[in-house]
């Protein structure tokens, strides 16, 4: 079951909620993912850890190989759903939840391709407020790009973040700005509260 928030789909479910991933958010995604399948038991499945257990007799053999394919169906189900139809045409005919994150991590993770961290730099570079976007909301969607580039040498510092919200935000707040840039030990938190 998935619905809008805050301008953002998003894929509910009895564990929680997570952003749909729709090429531009691969590593938050991928974080969010990970907690949910482990959740329920299913991410060493997904990373192939997990085997199927051989088939044996007896009624415990049984039930463990039903148990797995269980968890992998699930496995399947989750990342499908989690995905916008942007993205599902890539995996919508793959059953393997190990063949749906490979393809998914080659596809979208961005960050571990140079074209691609120019690719999201470019896209921090260019990101503005939305007319009627609370400025937290701005800044959230500031800090993703930066979370994507984190620890590669595209890097985006605090300071290149703070001047970059500093540059963008509407008229209206910017002498809430040069107050806040006024204070000693400004981080990113503090400009949020």
């Amino acid at each position: 079951m998935s619905s809008n928030h805050n301008n953002n789909t998003w894929y509910k479910w009895k564990y929680g909620n997570i952003r749909q991933l729709d090429g531009t958010n691969y590593e938050d995604w991928k974080r969010n993912v990970q907690s949910a399948l482990t959740v329920v038991d299913a991410f060493e499945i997904v990373t192939g850890e997990e085997q199927q257990p051989p088939v044996a007799n007896g009624t415990p053999a049984r039930a463990a190989i039903d148990n797995y394919r269980k968890r992998r169906a699930l496995a399947s189900h989750v990342l499908k759903q989690v995905c916008m139809p942007n993205i599902q045409v890539h995996i919508r005919d793959l059953v393997d939840p190990k063949e749906i994150w490979d393809t998914l991590l080659r596809r979208l993770n961005y960050s571990a391709l140079q074209t691609g961290r120019a690719t999201i730099l470019t896209r921090f570079l260019n990101t503005r407020p939305i007319i009627g976007e609370k400025v937290r909301d701005y800044i959230v969607r500031l800090q993703t790009y930066q979370t994507q580039l984190l620890g590669t040498n595209e890097a985006i510092t605090d300071g290149l973040l703070v001047n970059r919200i500093y540059d963008t935000v509407p008229e209206e707040f910017q002498n809430l700005v040069t107050i806040l840039l006024e204070q000693p030990n400004l981080t990113i938190e503090t400009i949020i509260a």
